[in-house]
């Protein structure tokens, strides 16, 4: 263990409308997937990598495309949350595909 493991994130338990999962933080490494969710034509795709990247570890690219968007917002929150972000404001809906 080095002085730097304080550094790493680690996986949080979290739950949504009562079904509980773990989401890791994201790094310096997925810097870049912030800035393509600010721009309209990168979002789409930066939206399942960031799902990719957070959920653990039943959770594979088949399952994250079924999920619903109704549920984006509450994934969001989450997502924001253990990443010491901001909360966006306005992140009521769905994002519009």
């Amino acid at each position: 263990m080095s002085e730097y493991d304080k550094f790493f994130g680690k996986a949080v338990d979290v739950e949504i409308e009562g079904v509980k999962f773990q989401m890791k933080p994201m790094t310096v490494e997925d810097i870049g997937l912030l800035s393509k969710l600010e721009k309209e034509e990168t979002r789409q795709g930066a939206i399942k990598q960031v799902l990719m990247k957070t959920l653990i570890p039943e959770i594979n690219e088949n399952t994250v495309k079924k999920i619903s968007l109704k549920y984006f917002p509450k994934l969001l929150e989450k997502i924001m949350e253990i990443n010491g972000l901001d909360k966006p404001e306005n992140v009521t809906e769905p994002p519009k595909a």
